[in-house]
């Protein structure tokens, strides 16, 4: 079992890690520092879930035109790429909608879990902010709330973040088991959640998969520079919220840090090309579902592994930036210049 790994192994894991890594040790919580204050405030919040649902039944037309025309980029996203509705049953729908007394006591739920969204405001302006200074070239999204019918967590285009907060109100609402969402994931839709959803969803729309190699060492240096990023644009986010992690699985990660690594090394892990073997490793769910590694542990210990050789890499390396990271794709590089020892 990975807790029980004997005295002998460890050692022989030392001299191992004498040799690949060197001595040095990585530091605590690194995250890259920006100056916001000279970041254009430029983040727009939209409310689209309201201005829908003000619409008129008995001036429906007129108001569906006037919804157009406030968002001419974002409708028709809305309607085709998110909805999925056809042109000739766009009314039909909306009347749906508008008369479903369901989806209107889910509005009102809404509006008393979120209010006037300020509370995730507050979190995620500085986040766009940095994730600006970080990112000149990139652009800095409309944020849009919208109402997706359960659809997804999280919609994106060239310049928007659609942020649908029917799936964000807690893991009690009644309505989420009639969808069987499994409990280490119905743990999350909530709004303290919200902002690492949105944060990690603009990241992947800017630059896609970060580019890294197929060995197992490279896609969880790949899983900790995703957990690095949003430790750098969310500094103020407990590493709960950051890592999707309870506090007592951060705990046992902590406490097995060293033994995950030698189990790596002895199950050959470490440089294995082989997905199929490795994944479960980064894989989510309520424990690391893999061959000697016990249910009572945390799931995806690759990410955490990878995430604290990335940490302690940005610290030997503080000249690089963000998008160095990003797009360092040599991951014996960052493994031996970040002199990690577990």
């Amino acid at each position: 079992m990975l807790t029980k790994l004997v005295k002998k192994e460890q050692t022989l894991f030392s001299v191992f890690l004498f040799l690949v890594l060197g001595l040095q040790s990585c530091g605590n919580e690194p995250v890259q520092p920006v100056n916001i204050d000279a970041v254009p405030t430029n983040v727009t919040l939209k409310r689209f879930d309201k201005d829908f649902f003000s619409m008129r039944l008995d001036h429906l037309d007129e108001d569906l035109s006037t919804l157009q025309e406030k968002y001419p980029l974002f409708y028709p996203f809305y309607e085709h790429d998110i909805m999925g509705w056809n042109p000739s049953g766009v009314k039909e729908n909306c009347q749906m909608l508008l008369t479903d007394t369901n989806v209107l006591k889910l509005q009102d739920t809404i509006q008393q879990v979120f209010g006037d969204f300020s509370e995730q405001m507050e979190i995620l302006d500085p986040a766009l902010r940095r994730f600006a200074a970080h990112f000149p070239e990139s652009p800095t999204p409309s944020l849009i709330l919208a109402y997706t019918e359960f659809l997804f967590r999280s919609g994106t285009d060239s310049s928007m973040l659609v942020i649908p907060l029917e799936m964000y109100l807690g893991e009690n609402y009644p309505v989420y088991p009639f969808f069987n969402i499994p409990s280490y994931m119905l743990r999350r839709m909530d709004k303290y959640h919200l902002p690492t959803v949105a944060m990690s969803a603009w990241l992947d729309q800017n630059f896609g998969s970060i580019p890294a190699g197929n060995r197992y060492l490279d896609q969880m240096i790949k899983e900790g520079k995703q957990l690095y990023y949003l430790q750098s644009v969310l500094p103020n986010t407990t590493d709960s919220l950051i890592t999707g992690w309870t506090g007592d699985q951060l705990t046992w990660l902590r406490e097995n840090e060293f033994q995950m690594w030698t189990f790596y090394i002895n199950d050959k892990y470490l440089y294995s090309t082989d997905g199929a073997f490795y994944m479960n490793l980064l894989s989510d769910g309520p424990f690391t579902a893999a061959p000697n590694i016990p249910p009572g542990s945390a799931p995806r210990i690759g990410a955490y592994s990878g995430w604290q050789i990335v940490k302690a890499y940005m610290e030997k390396n503080p000249s690089l930036s963000l998008l160095d990271l990003l797009m360092e794709t040599d991951g014996d590089k960052i493994l031996r210049e970040s002199a990690y020892r577990p």
